[in-house]
């Protein structure tokens, strides 16, 4: 028999776990009624579980609102393993900032989650107007950084 590579492993942040998120909230910069990318829609183990030497994807509302997420990606790092790609809405690849840093940490990958294929689908989706088009700005400047993206 073959070897072969495993599948990476679909993890998310802690956030049940996180003081920071009341019962009941979720932490994201939408405002969607029905998330789509819910750790527990989706399957995904906590970051903290997750296997040493396993290529990881993170996902699960918006990794990018935590604030200890280079932290988190350093540790995952130092454990072996590395984040093949990272689900996100996007719009916070806006910032300059938040590019460089993924980048530095060697997300190579970014999966961005469009919810409609215009601006008026997507925007009812996330009941936030002008997220399309944060998203698709956000897409841009991945892009410009040698990013790879998928939407």
């Amino acid at each position: 028999m073959e070897d072969s590579i495993p599948a990476p492993v679909l993890t998310t942040l802690p956030w049940d776990k996180d003081p920071r998120w009341g019962k009941g909230t979720r932490p994201c910069n939408n405002a969607c009624r029905e998330c789509l990318t819910d750790p527990r829609v989706v399957g995904a183990v906590s970051l903290n579980e997750a296997p040493d030497h396993r290529d990881i994807i993170l996902c699960g509302f918006e990794p990018l609102l935590a604030p200890d997420l280079p932290a988190r990606i350093k540790s995952v790092l130092r454990h072996g393993s590395r984040v093949v790609a990272l689900v996100t809405n996007g719009r916070l690849f806006n910032y300059d900032r938040t590019v460089r840093a993924m980048a530095n940490l060697g997300v190579g990958h970014v999966v961005v989650k469009l919810f409609g294929h215009d601006a008026i689908g997507h925007d009812a989706h996330t009941g936030v107007d002008g997220s399309f088009e944060q998203a698709l700005s956000g897409v841009r400047k991945l892009r410009g950084a040698g990013v790879r993206v998928s939407i």
